[in-house]
């Protein structure tokens, strides 16, 4: 948690949302079952995977860890990005048509080819300034320690030229180029968008109490053999209480009724 919140240290840091710590649990446990398994197979015994959270977590603390351990640096929380020693520059930008968008890794590229091709945009737009001084390329795709003050200056040219641009110019052109940049929106603004309806990622389905269909986030993925559907509504909190505790847990109805009137289930 030390490592999330905002640049202004005077706030707490900042607790990250969506179960965070058990989806890394998780990933430690689906490794260890699977190293298992692949022992097994190859003539060994069985073996228990005993996965704890805590020690999944402290092995996980993104850069904090490592570059406490190989450095002696304690990394400082960012808004809205990477805590990291020393400040980068912001990842997040208000576009010239008033919204946000978000250029993962503050702007900067991974490949000498999208490199090239965001200078010519840039300089569609007399935005490129000094960056196509060598000396920006090779820092670039170097150890990002070796000039961070180079690297700022990048990125920062990099976010004043998107602020001049509509967010949705941004987006489009960055994406053509391979970048991982995008809008910030509002969950209801990508009910239209035309990308994730081209991949059929919207399923439509039953809500009890709704009388119409409505529309469900689908799979970030797509299986040719196996392909993921939308099978049945999302069940009503206790729908089936009864299915599991007595047809599965193997339960009577009377002692199912003795939970749910203390309060459990």
């Amino acid at each position: 948690m030390m490592s999330n919140g905002y640049v202004d240290h005077s706030l707490p840091p900042i607790r990250p949302d969506g179960e965070h710590s058990i989806a890394v649990s998780n990933e430690y446990a689906v490794s260890g079952i699977l190293a298992a398994l692949w022992m097994r197979e190859a003539g060994h015994g069985g073996q228990m995977v005993d996965v704890s959270i805590h020690e999944s977590l402290s092995a996980t603390t993104e850069g904090a860890f490592p570059n406490w351990e190989y450095f002696g640096r304690i990394v400082q929380r960012q808004t809205g990005r990477h805590s990291s020693p020393d400040p980068t520059a912001p990842w997040q930008y208000l576009a010239a048509d008033g919204q946000h968008v978000c250029l993962i890794n503050g702007g900067l590229p991974r490949g000498n080819s999208s490199w090239a091709g965001l200078l010519d945009w840039m300089d569609e737009h007399d935005a490129a300034e000094d960056l196509r001084d060598p000396q920006y390329q090779q820092l670039l795709f170097r150890d990002p320690r070796s000039n961070p003050e180079g690297r700022r200056h990048v990125a920062e040219t990099i976010g004043a030229f998107v602020q001049s641009l509509p967010a949705d110019e941004v987006y489009r052109r960055s994406q053509n180029l391979h970048f991982a940049w995008g809008i910030v929106r509002r969950p209801e603004e990508n009910l239209d968008d035309p990308h994730w309806s081209d991949r059929g990622f919207f399923w439509e389905g039953e809500l009890a109490g709704v009388d119409e269909p409505v529309r469900y986030p689908g799979a970030p993925y797509r299986f040719t053999k196996s392909p993921v559907r939308l099978c049945r509504r999302p069940p009503l909190v206790g729908e089936h209480n009864h299915d599991v505790y007595v047809g599965e847990l193997g339960l009577t109805s009377g002692e199912l009724r003795e939970l749910l009137e203390s309060g459990v289930g």
